[in-house]
């Protein structure tokens, strides 16, 4: 079970150990989907947690490419 419903954009970078931009390549690359509230990008608890708990961290990080 998520520990939140849904992340900030930044909650979720520094869950994933990355940038805001990482999280842009994340949703490119289908790995998170992004869900708009008013201005805000906002990501579902369970996938971020899920990328967390799977290692997206260090060498996955789409930034560090």
């Amino acid at each position: 079970m998520a520990r939140k419903m849904y992340y900030t954009e930044q909650e979720a970078a520094d869950l994933l150990g990355t940038s805001v931009d990482g999280l842009a390549q994340y949703v490119k690359d289908q790995r998170l989907q992004v869900f708009k509230d008013g201005n805000k990008n906002m990501y579902k608890g369970d996938e971020v947690e899920s990328l967390a708990d799977d290692g997206a961290l260090g060498d996955a990080d789409p930034m560090a490419r």
